[in-house]
């Protein structure tokens, strides 16, 4: 028990510091926007430590198939350090050249017409300084870099292991607890259904996003454009949004396959046990 807790404290803390980092690496416009942010970190830390503590997970999805929220983690942590390390340099404060470097090839060859990247670019205000611009498009690039990689390394051990199956059996109401069970149809059509619509979700919330915030920028004013952390968070959540929708779906349609096969299993038994 002892254990649990201290594990779930541990988990809970390093969520709560990669949702911090922002705050924590860029100047504030407004100490208020800082605050919030602590404060979401806090609340959200707090909301993984009861997750994992729970016997039945509320909210939390594949809590008991690792890797996969480690997966999701570790992406997140890369994107938020490494765009909020490229603002940080926009703005003049201890540049990081190798990522630097490495953003800018990423950022170029991704900025092509009609790409993600350059709807991210077409949604800042033209009067932004261009170092902001610059920024962004290289921030833009490196997280979409990080997030092919990052689902792409997923679906790999997905294939190559036996997940979500390596530490036994796996409980579908446990680890989609979003999934309701009372819902009429069969569980497997429901599980390509929304595996499907994730997917779907991934691909095109990378080019309706920016527009979102363009939109949104023309009706509130485009004032939140002018502060570094707000900047990074539209990076962060457009990167994160998607790739969370993307390992959803591969992992819903993955049970849906072990579902399938397992009931064709049980009816060749059947069939044999007849015979």
């Amino acid at each position: 028990m002892i254990v649990s807790i201290m594990v779930a404290v541990v988990r809970a803390s390093l969520v709560a510091l990669a949702i911090s980092v922002p705050s924590l690496l860029l100047v504030p416009t407004s100490s208020d926007g800082s605050y919030i942010v602590l404060l979401g970190a806090l609340l959200i830390g707090a909301l993984v430590c009861l997750e994992y503590l729970n016997t039945y997970p509320c909210l939390l999805e594949f809590r008991d198939a690792p890797p996969f929220n480690r997966f999701r983690f570790a992406h997140a942590a890369i994107v938020i350090s490494g765009t909020s390390l490229l603002l940080r340099g926009a703005l003049g404060v201890d540049p990081s050249p190798f990522l630097e470097n490495i953003s800018v090839i990423l950022g170029h060859t991704l900025d092509f017409p009609y790409s993600p990247v350059h709807l991210v670019v077409l949604m800042l205000p033209h009067n932004l300084p261009s170092v902001f611009v610059d920024a962004m498009r290289l921030a833009a690039g490196f997280s979409a870099f990080v997030s092919a990689v990052n689902i792409l390394v997923f679906y790999s051990v997905m294939k190559t292991t036996r997940w979500p199956l390596s530490r036994g059996a796996f409980n579908v109401w446990v680890n989609l607890p979003l999934l309701d069970p009372t819902f009429g149809g069969d569980i497997v059509v429901r599980l390509l259904r929304a595996g499907r619509l994730n997917i779907m979700f991934a691909l095109l919330t990378p080019f309706l996003f920016p527009a979102g915030i363009k939109i949104l920028g023309i009706i509130l004013g485009a004032h939140f454009f002018y502060d570094a952390q707000s900047l990074a968070w539209l990076i962060i959540l457009w990167s994160i949004i998607p790739t969370t929708f993307a390992m959803r779906g591969i992992g819903m349609m993955r049970i849906a396959d072990l579902i399938h096969q397992k009931r064709q299993s049980n009816d060749e038994n059947h069939l044999m046990q007849m015979a």
